[in-house]
């Protein structure tokens, strides 16, 4: 697909983005710091996009500033795809739409605003329909906005906000791999084990949580769990049993902790890889910004537990490089 566009220009930008991502060295910098202050300080001068972030800025400030690095850089990127390679990366940065529409949607119920107003600000350059949103006044109003009858069906009918956030998830990463499967084999197959891993980690935590788990969350498409797996799965009562269900598959050191950690840093490493061997696909653009939000994943993670005085141990748990 990329050999139809002009692919050294956005392999160009590509590396050069990705030479502006914080190293480990860099990571490890921020985890020397004591206080959230100096660290949001080693953090500007690490990230020149990010110069004018007050020191003293809140968890809702920072992650906005960090999106709006994502933005810039999706923005850098889009105008060199032709109509395909774009089809295939609207479905990929869909889920910061939903993200967006998640956070109104609650809002509507608590009247809380000061997130939604800095989401909105931030993603409104790359999804122009939200200006259809950021002002409804009720549940009404927003299911009438939202064109994708799919999608309303799931705000109106999925009112309680675990069983929104599955059939949200499920809904995603069903259109994406259906796309991705028109478009290339290794973004099919990472998306595929994403879902997996995904399916997995709902199922143990839906089972030790709730006592329960519902199989209209199960997302299809999964490339080793499959539905008639279910009942295996089903029975999961500890992390030894969810290694059990991956037995002798290549993925089943992601349950040797945290599932949740664990599969994060699969993935990631999956993403490493392609990016760095795959120039002509579509999949290293999708590596790059699965990169980016995983880097954002690490400062929050980093400087929000300064923030709340966990120990370096504990903090650096949460690091994926």
């Amino acid at each position: 697909m990329l050999e139809k566009i002009k692919y050294p220009n956005i392999n160009a930008k590509l590396k050069g983005m990705y030479a502006k991502t914080l190293t480990k060295e860099d990571i490890e910098d921020l985890l020397k710091q004591n206080t959230r202050k100096d660290a949001i300080i080693i953090l500007k001068s690490k990230m020149p996009p990010l110069d004018d972030l007050n020191v003293d800025a809140k968890r809702i400030e920072l992650e906005s500033k960090l999106d709006r690095v994502i933005v810039n850089d999706i923005n850098k990127i889009y105008r060199y795809l032709d109509s395909k390679t774009k089809k295939v990366f609207d479905s990929y940065i869909l889920k910061y739409k939903i993200r967006i529409l998640k956070i109104i949607w609650k809002d509507l119920n608590v009247g809380k605003r000061e997130q939604e107003i800095e989401e909105f600000k931030t993603w409104k350059i790359i999804f122009k329909d939200l200006e259809n949103f950021i002002n409804v006044k009720d549940a009404e109003e927003f299911l009438k906005n939202i064109e994708e009858e799919e999608l309303k069906n799931i705000f109106e009918n999925n009112k309680n906000t675990f069983e929104l956030d599955n059939m949200l998830t499920k809904y995603y990463f069903e259109k994406l791999y259906l796309i991705a499967k028109e478009s290339s084999k290794k973004l099919k197959n990472i998306i595929s084990a994403q879902i997996d891993l995904i399916n997995i980690s709902s199922i143990y935590r839906c089972k030790k949580y709730y006592g329960f788990y519902d199989k209209k969350y199960f997302i299809n498409y999964g490339k080793k769990i499959k539905i008639k797996t279910i009942q295996d799965v089903e029975n999961i009562q500890s992390l030894q049993d969810a290694r059990y269900i991956l037995e002798n598959k290549k993925n089943k050191e992601i349950v040797e902790s945290s599932i949740y950690d664990n599969s994060k840093k699969y993935i990631y490493e999956k993403y490493k890889k392609v990016f760095i061997q795959d120039q002509y696909d579509i999949s290293s653009i999708i590596a790059y910004f699965y990169m980016k939000e995983i880097e954002k994943s690490n400062i929050i993670s980093i400087i929000e537990g300064i923030r709340y005085k966990l120990s370096k141990e504990e903090i650096q748990r949460q690091v994926i490089i």
